[in-house]
């Protein structure tokens, strides 16, 4: 089933986060920043985005959230956001490097350690995928 994502005012968009309702897709510029709210489990999750077409990606599924502590230590913890696409591509990197075959992201994700997450940071960090306020 595919979720139309809508654009919705910013008073609208603090609405849907303030109530969790309507269930959906929905984004909001507020200050020069795209602002997408994915709402379709009522969660209503946001991230801010510099340009459209990533804040619909992100909405689209095509951004993971990562974290370079599995335990969700917070003294420890530095969440990211990654475009798939590109984890995709370094995990079959690493893959390589490690004489194995094939990328599976579920498995990655179910039993990531602190090394290979922290290895994916600091290049996401080298290649300005993640900015320092998205490290905090």
């Amino acid at each position: 089933m595919k979720c139309e994502v809508k654009s919705v005012t910013a008073k609208e968009a603090l609405e849907i986060v303030r109530t969790r309702k309507p269930i959906g897709l929905f984004y909001t510029i507020e200050n020069g920043q795209y602002v997408g709210i994915d709402n379709k489990s009522g969660d209503a999750w946001t991230e801010g985005f510099d340009t459209c077409e990533d804040c619909i990606r992100w909405l689209a599924g095509g951004y993971i959230d990562l974290c370079t502590f599995p335990d969700d230590d917070e003294y420890h913890c530095k969440r990211f956001v990654v475009p798939i696409d590109w984890l995709l591509a370094t995990l079959e990197e690493i893959d390589y490097l490690n004489e194995q075959k094939g990328v599976d992201l579920q498995n990655f994700l179910d039993n990531y350690c602190f090394d290979e997450t922290y290895a994916i940071y600091e290049t996401a960090k080298r290649k300005h995928l993640i900015t320092e306020e998205e490290q905090e």
